[in-house]
């Protein structure tokens, strides 16, 4: 089920939102604030995961050190734009 809601955005974001769909990057306004919203909840459940085995798990320096590896990997996919269809 979806339901709508209003929100509010500073001029840069509003701008660049609007400029994604006017590119084709997103399908609207609503879908890439979506989209949005979904990646933070993605990125939340999984620092919950990596927080709850930590708890579990011990961890060599490597391991850690991988872990950060992955975790900076991670930041940057959600950075990169995505294609349309991806």
């Amino acid at each position: 089920m979806t339901r709508e809601i209003g929100v509010s955005l500073s001029g840069d974001l509003f701008e660049w939102t609007t400029a994604a769909v006017a590119e084709g990057r997103a399908e609207s306004v609503s879908a890439l604030a979506a989209e949005s919203l979904e990646l933070l909840q993605a990125r939340a459940h999984l620092e919950w995961i990596v927080a709850d085995l930590r708890t579990d798990v011990t961890v060599d320096e490597a391991s850690e050190e991988k872990l950060r590896e992955l975790t900076a990997a991670a930041d940057r996919a959600q950075r990169r734009p995505r294609s349309k269809g991806e």
